[in-house]
């Protein structure tokens, strides 16, 4: 049987933001059946706000021991929480610098240290590009409790949001290419979508039931052909 390991964040990990109570619950989907149907193994380690730069320890732990991983799919899926603010910084001081949780020098760097660590161990890496952000929708979910119109000020745009997070997306392009690895698109239906707003929770950045699906429709494509 063949085998898939995903180390990634909420995104893969499966979460769904409820506005109601502000909860996170997580998605009921059947990945692992639908794979397994297919003679395809899945071993899943995604964490709820793992940067790139946490996750290279957690995955070097996850795989001590694991010296060889020949034959074996590595699904890497980061880069949505290196790309955020502090935005009640930003919105106490709209006029000065600010800088993402990990700067994309240091995102590329480590990546790419991540995925030449994996390849040294002969896993096949693929790269998750990200899905797209609903800046409206993420406008709200950051600026609640804070100054809306200070935050929208250093910005200089709500698609100033977008634009930053498409940034990260095309680095993941950049380190596929340069690292000759794989990429599963998982964006291109979301932008596509004639309902991409209801493919998106409340806060702009977690897939609704129905974007989750998506996924693993996209999932089950890819790996389990």
């Amino acid at each position: 049987m063949k085998k898939l390991i995903i180390f990634g964040d909420s995104i893969l990990k499966g979460v769904i933001y409820s506005r109601e109570g502000k909860m996170y619950k997580l998605y009921n989907g059947s990945l692992t059946e639908k794979l397994r149907a297919k003679g395809v193994e899945l071993l899943s380690y995604c964490k709820m706000g793992l940067t790139v730069t946490k996750a290279f320890p957690f995955v070097s732990e996850i795989l001590e021991g694991t010296d060889d991983l020949r034959g074996t799919d590595v699904l890497l899926e980061y880069g949505g929480n290196d790309s955020m603010f502090n935005w009640k910084m930003v919105s106490e001081a709209p006029d000065g610098v600010h800088c993402p949780v990990t700067s994309p020098d240091d995102f590329a760097a480590t990546y790419d240290r991540l995925i030449k660590k994996l390849q040294a161990r002969g896993a096949n890496v693929i790269l998750a590009n990200l899905i797209p952000i609903d800046p409206e929708k993420y406008m709200n979910y950051i600026s609640e409790g804070l100054s809306r119109e200070n935050i929208l000020r250093w910005l200089g745009d709500i698609s100033m949001l977008y634009r930053f997070h498409e940034s990260y997306n095309r680095k993941i392009y950049d380190l596929a290419a340069e690292n000759k690895a794989g990429i599963v698109d998982l964006r291109e239906d979301f932008l596509l979508a004639h309902d991409f707003s209801e493919l998106l929770c409340m806060d702009g950045i977690h897939p609704t039931d129905k974007g989750h699906a998506m996924i693993e429709n996209t999932l089950v494509r890819s790996f389990g052909a």
